[in-house]
């Protein structure tokens, strides 16, 4: 199976995952899932105004949140196998209590997952990489 690489700002020692703050990275992540932010504002309700999303992805919890207007993005990846009390600084930022709920749903759901699966995708935090990868991205979009 073919490795995809998600771009991020920053990838956290130790595999605990990563985190971009990045819109284009933040796109690109959303079209390896298959959705836009466009799909996602509209599945959420008008008076919410920072829509947040749980995703499973490879061995990843990943945690979005965002401004309607996109002016800001979070999204977090966490290893399905961490210990959120340990490392819950780390993603203090991009965990509300019900984010936190949806971390523990679906990490049951990853540890259903065969080996192949959970190696999937990695983090990388290579700008110059990401730059080639999203222009291409752009190219095949048109």
């Amino acid at each position: 199976m073919r490795k995809i690489t998600l771009f991020v700002d920053e990838v956290k020692p130790g595999d605990i995952g990563g985190m971009t703050n990045n819109f284009k990275k933040a796109e690109l992540i959303l079209a390896y899932l298959g959705v836009t932010f466009d799909i996602l504002l509209k599945k959420t309700p008008d008076h919410v105004t920072l829509p947040t999303f749980v995703f499973d992805i490879g061995r990843f919890v990943l945690f979005i949140n965002f401004d309607r207007n996109l002016a800001n993005v979070n999204f977090g990846f966490i290893n399905h196998k961490i210990d959120l009390n340990t490392y819950f600084d780390v993603f203090a930022d991009t965990l509300s209590p019900q984010a936190v709920q949806g971390f523990h749903d679906l990490k049951q759901i990853i540890k259903q997952k065969d080996e192949d699966e959970l190696n999937r995708y990695v983090l990388s935090d290579n700008y110059n990489r990401f730059t080639e990868v999203y222009n291409d991205f752009l190219k095949n979009k048109e």
